[in-house]
């Protein structure tokens, strides 16, 4: 009797390059391929010979090879032929077979596309008719459980590391056999593992076969092996992984699953074994796929409660970063088709798992595209409740941190800038403004003019406009993300303009009159929007951005060097109050280096920025008198003014 293995056996099987065991006592393996041979019309001595080469090749790849090479491929397929209604010998033949195809799985597609010595194997077992011998036992012994088991795990070793094994295994009819096996072994385990198994390698990569085996009626038959043995881990594993390629292949194979209660069958294994992150992972993936673009779909499965088994196998597995991409992708798809998921997702507080998610797993691009679509859709539907969670748990720090991690993938920055702008409250815009800023200056021109086409200037002046009065940060941040935005060479500078920046920025500086730091920043951006167009400059002179530089100017030391540059931006009639600070501030340098001397490298940058600013503010008046200085110094400390 042949010991009856299971598919969890075929991962330990010995390894490639194995040399011991190249005999028994019963002889060595040519000689037990010449008694084979000679004796193929005695069953009972096939059956114990079949059973002898089944042991070696187990027990030794070079004996595998060595067989293959002395034509025992084509003796089994013959032996198989000959004794074709003996269920017996067609089981332990099938045993053969499977043996002499065996690889590591590690090692097999290297082995079979590198042309190894035992992948002569496979070519051998391809083109003797070994499958259709394979398919034809199972047919003619479809009541036999053993031979409907081996036989399918025959033709899973030979299709899973060779298309061209595929090819010729659904051309003879191994497709309808493998269904026909599991349909009549409905409840037995072993069989229905290894049809699943065996209709995964038939499907991976071959439409033929997904065809075959979708309008031959495998989607019904893998949907109920998942209900039939609920508990068994690899019957779900293989199951969702062949249903999986076939809803690839055609969406009318993704309705027969649908239609046959498949998604139930999958939620009900994600229940049953809520630590299994791979199965967990591959029911997100093939709900994703069901539910991508349908919304009626996406509805449906979430009265099912298939948002909810998302987020408690992303909770169950925090450290699964593929299990999290295909997750967040599966809720996606969920939430994009139904507004009820979304609420769904609302309701079991899903923000904080999804928050979670996306700070864990920062690395992986594709779940911190997913997560911030969610949490846009969440704050869409949910209003300033969901909002206010979202904020509470920290939401802009995540979203924005994976912004500033992922600087380069456009549609991240999409999707987080959505999710950003979908949350209405301060503590969100300083964190939007911020990561503008940031952006733009790590990213240089081309971030900075994707930001701008994206709505940033927009969305920076208005941040500034409606947190004017009771958000200092929010102005500071601003000012900032205004000035990083007008890169040289960029648009911006108009769209700023357009967008109100030029009020907003004067307006702060009016509304904050003792905040030295945010006169600072509004000053740089001020400089930098008046220097990126000339209608820009007549918009802050309109504005009052001369008065409100002079009264920085006079008011701290630190912004004093920063309202000079903005004021010789702007290139305007500053007024006699302009220019009298001017020129008292560079009369007191003046003064300052007379009494020490010299003037430090500082000194001298700060007054020649002093003396093109003074040029600018009397640029409109060139024959005015201007007011003296409340100090003369001598003409070699700091250039005159003429």
């Amino acid at each position: 009797m042949v010991k009856r293995k299971t598919a969890e056996d075929s991962s330990a099987d010995e390894t490639d390059g194995a040399d011991e065991g190249t005999g028994t006592e019963d002889g060595p393996p040519l000689a037990l391929l010449g008694r084979l041979k000679d004796g193929r019309n005695d069953a009972a001595a096939v059956q114990q010979t079949l059973q002898q080469l089944h042991t070696l090749c187990d027990d030794s790849a070079s004996t595998r090879i060595l067989l293959g090479c002395a034509g025992a491929c084509e003796a089994v397929v013959t032996i198989m032929q000959a004794h074709e209604n003996d269920s017996r010998i067609q089981q332990q033949s099938a045993v053969v077979l499977k043996s002499l195809c065996c690889l590591n799985p590690i090692n097999a597609k290297k082995a079979v596309n590198g042309g190894a010595c035992q992948a002569l194997n496979f070519a051998k077992l391809r083109t003797v008719g070994a499958l259709e011998a394979l398919a034809q036992g199972m047919r003619a012994h479809l009541n036999s459980a053993e031979v409907q088991r081996v036989s399918a795990q025959a033709i899973m070793k030979l299709c899973a590391y060779d298309s061209a094994c595929q090819t010729v295994a659904g051309d003879a009819g191994a497709c309808q056999a493998v269904i026909a096996g599991m349909q009549a072994h409905a409840a037995d385990a072993e069989v229905l593992l290894e049809g699943a198994w065996a209709l995964t390698a038939l499907t991976d990569g071959s439409d033929a076969n997904c065809a075959r085996i979708g309008s031959g009626g495998g989607c019904e038959t893998l949907v109920a092996a998942m209900r039939a043995v609920p508990n068994a881990a690899q019957v779900q594993h293989f199951a969702m992984t062949a249903l999986l390629f076939l809803c690839w292949h055609s969406d009318d194979n993704g309705c027969t699953i649908v239609n046959t209660g498949g998604v139930a069958a999958m939620l009900t294994a994600m229940q049953m074994h809520a630590g299994n992150a791979v199965l967990q992972q591959r029911s997100a993936l093939v709900i994703a796929t069901l539910a991508r673009e349908d919304s009626a779909r996406a509805a449906a499965f979430g009265s099912l409660g298939v948002c909810e088994a998302m987020l408690a196998a992303m909770r169950t597995s925090p450290d699964a970063t593929q299990l999290h991409m295909f997750c967040t992708d599966a809720l996606r798809c969920l939430c994009e088709g139904s507004a009820d998921n979304v609420l769904r997702i609302g309701a079991v507080a899903g923000w904080g798992t999804l928050l979670d998610s996306l700070r864990a797993h920062v690395d992986c691009v594709c779940a911190q595209h997913y997560s911030p679509r969610v949490l846009a859709l969440l704050c869409a539907a949910g209003g300033a409740d969901a909002c206010y969670h979202i904020v509470a748990a920290g939401g802009c720090e995540a979203v924005t941190a994976s912004m500033r991690a992922h600087m380069d993938a456009s549609d991240i920055q999409h999707e987080c800038a959505a999710a950003l702008a979908a949350l209405d409250h301060p503590r969100v815009l300083r964190s939007c403004l911020t990561a503008l800023r940031v952006l733009c200056e790590r990213g240089g021109g081309n971030v900075a003019a994707w930001l701008g086409a994206a709505g940033a200037c927009a969305a920076a002046a208005a941040a500034m406009h409606i947190h004017f009065e009771d958000d200092a940060a929010v102005q500071e941040l601003g000012g900032r993300a205004v000035a990083a935005l007008c890169t040289a060479g960029t648009p911006n500078g108009a769209a700023l303009r357009d967008a109100g920046a030029c009020e907003a920025l004067v307006a702060c500086m009016h509304t904050y009159p003792g905040n030295a730091e945010l006169h600072r920043y509004a000053c740089d951006a001020m400089r930098r929007l008046g220097r990126a167009a000339d209608a820009n400059a007549a918009r802050l002179r309109e504005a009052g951005a001369m008065e409100a530089a002079a009264a920085a100017h006079r008011a701290a030391l630190a912004t004093a060097t920063s309202a000079a540059q903005a004021v010789a931006s702007l290139s305007g009639d500053g007024g006699d109050d302009v220019i009298a600070q001017l020129m008292n501030t560079i009369g007191r340098m003046q003064q300052e280096a007379f009494q020490a001397s010299s003037l430090f490298n500082a000194q001298q940058s700060q007054m020649s920025i002093l003396w093109q600013a003074l040029d600018a503010a009397t640029r409109g008046r060139p024959h005015a008198p201007l007011p003296a200085p409340f100090f003369q110094a001598p003409a070699h400390f700091g250039a005159p003014y003429g």
